[in-house]
This record gives structure tokens, sequence and C-alpha cells, in this order.
């Protein structure tokens, strides 16, 4: 970056939030596409695919771009990249008390994707 953003000027203070979550989204997504593509989806015809069982740790993203205790945010943003998923064809869940998001390509959830109600 060799300059900072023109949003960060003092007239738009009151709006920085609405920069913080669309920045947010971006990095999510981002972080998202990466975790996808880490895995080699040629190697099984399972249903689900072997490899969605591991899941994106969405409470760790959270805590590296700085978003705690925000629990409105980042519903927001789940509920944001879940429907966008969702219209290309994966399913997302969360699990493991909210922390973990399986993204995954069939009907059937992850093995290891368990229901947090008990």
């Amino acid at each position: 970056m060799q300059a900072f953003p023109k949003y960060l000027e003092v007239s738009n203070k009151l709006v920085l939030n609405k920069c913080r979550y669309n920045w947010a989204l971006k990095e999510l997504r981002k972080a998202i596409t990466l975790h996808m593509l880490q895995y080699d989806y040629t190697d099984s015809d399972a249903d689900p695919h072997p490899t969605e069982n591991n899941y994106f740790n969405i409470d760790e993203f959270y805590k590296s771009i700085g978003i705690v205790n925000n629990s409105d945010l980042t519903l927001s943003l789940y509920e944001k990249v879940s429907k966008e998923l969702e219209e290309i064809g994966w399913n997302c869940k969360l699990s493991f008390g909210q922390t973990a998001m399986f993204i995954y390509s069939t009907e059937n959830k992850p093995s290891s994707c368990w229901d947090d109600e008990f």
C-alpha cells in the first residue's frame, strides 16, 4: 500500500463501520477461497468429498482481523458469504459452537460436522 485509502478521510468517520464491513467481507471471501483451493477434488467421488470434512475456522478468521465480541457483524458476514456460496452450488453449515464453517458440495453434510444442539 503506497498511500492510505481515500475512505479514511476525516469526513468519512461516520461511515467507517460500513467500510469495515466491506473490508471484512472482502477478506473473508479471500480466506474462504484460499481454504477451498487447497484441496484436490479429483481424488474421490465420495459423497460428501473427504476433504469437505476440513472446516474453515471462521472464529480464528474473525480474531485475525480484529473482530471480537461483535456477534451482529460476524453473523451478518457469515450469512452473506454462505448465501453467495449457496448461489454457486455449495452448502454451508456452522458447527463446533459456531466456530467452524463447513463448505460442502452435496446435500449430505460432512461426518465431522455436528449439530450444535444436544
